[in-house]
């Protein structure tokens, strides 16, 4: 059975994506808003959900438009995301977030923070700091803005 997980790229209108820094992975690795789906959970829930925890953006499903990327595997078949993007508008004034993690890892595993620091950076920037089904949504989401 896959683990499955959703999360949204968050693209301002200067075209940056939001992107963290997973506490104690490697210092080029970084990742968008994203988490396993819960019981009772659609994809869009769980990254709405993922992106409040992880970044204290808050997205709503009815008030917000989110664009579908689709769902990709993982290289090992253990694993899926399904992906989306939600783009900045005149009304987000994601200027005024104060970007924080608000979730930690299980204190089994040492109960820090998930992520220690973010950036906007740009599409190409991500392609190369992302995990390679990231870049593929993010590929997908090129496709649909062009």
């Amino acid at each position: 059975m896959k683990v499955k997980s959703a999360g949204v790229f968050l693209v301002r209108r200067d075209r940056k994506i939001l992107v963290g820094h997973p506490t104690n992975h490697k210092l080029s690795f970084w990742s968008i808003p994203k988490g396993k789906i819960d019981e009772g959970e659609t994809p869009l829930e769980a990254a709405i959900r993922e992106t409040y925890e992880e970044c204290n953006v808050k997205l709503f499903k009815d008030l917000h438009h989110f664009i579908d990327l689709g769902t990709h595997v993982y290289r090992h078949k253990k694993k899926e995301v399904t992906l989306y993007a939600h783009l900045e508008t005149k009304q987000s004034h994601w200027d005024k977030f104060n970007i924080k993690c608000n979730s930690n890892v299980p204190e089994e595993r040492g109960g820090f923070p998930e992520f220690d620091n973010f950036e906007w950076v740009t599409f190409e920037e991500a392609k190369k700091i992302l995990h390679s089904t990231q870049v593929e949504g993010l590929k997908v989401l090129e496709k649909k803005l062009s």
